[in-house]
């Protein structure tokens, strides 16, 4: 397992604000379980081709005094979690897939955990060009009850499975000049959200 960004009263360092980058074709990291800022602050770029792995789960911002930032940009470069993805558990999360990058896990929460004064916030945007997209491919992409946000400016949100809300709960997603694509990828899906509802490939 690994962690990012513990905060300066939990580190013997005091680094408060750490950094990770995985950059390069055949460059690899695992971790089954990896928290990218646990109460301080952490960034985790994932670059050129290089891909990380995290078999079990992963969580950006994973306390109430966190920030996390995760950015998989550039052809070939891929965060693979094996089960669910969250965005803001308690903290402020973030994720940015741009320029041919691409994340996939078994479902995205965004905006979770609530510490009696506060919930968490979550955002992901999803950016690139012809192509040369960023892909997020999942089987659903679920808000919590904090802040939650999805990003379209350019890139692609695709779908891994049939027959449950690709898009759940009443989250708007803001569509920014490179516009939103979604690909159902052959599966059956319905899209909630503020998007309307469509099904089959779109």
């Amino acid at each position: 397992y690994a962690t990012l960004g513990l905060g300066p009263d939990q580190t013997q360092s005091g680094n408060f604000g750490v950094g990770m980058t995985v950059t390069g074709a055949g460059s690899t990291f695992t971790s089954a379980l990896l928290t990218v800022a646990k109460s301080g602050r952490a960034t985790v770029n994932i670059e050129d081709g290089a891909v990380v792995d995290s078999s079990r789960q992963a969580v950006i911002a994973d306390d109430y005094r966190s920030y996390g930032f995760v950015n998989v940009d550039g052809q070939g470069s891929e965060w693979r979690v094996g089960n669910v993805l969250t965005l803001g558990n308690y903290g402020t999360g973030q994720l940015r897939i741009g320029q041919g990058g691409l994340v996939r896990a078994q479902a995205v929460q965004l905006g979770w955990g609530f510490d009696g004064m506060r919930y968490g916030g979550g955002s992901v945007a999803l950016q690139g060009t012809a192509g040369n997209r960023g892909v997020l491919e999942t089987m659903f992409v679920f808000p919590g009850p904090g802040n939650a946000s999805l990003l379209f400016d350019g890139g692609i949100l695709r779908a891994t499975y049939s027959g449950i809300n690709f898009m759940q709960g009443s989250m708007e997603p803001s569509i920014g000049a490179g516009g939103a694509f979604i690909d159902s990828n052959g599966y059956d899906v319905t899209i909630g959200g503020g998007m309307g509802a469509t099904h089959g490939d779109a």
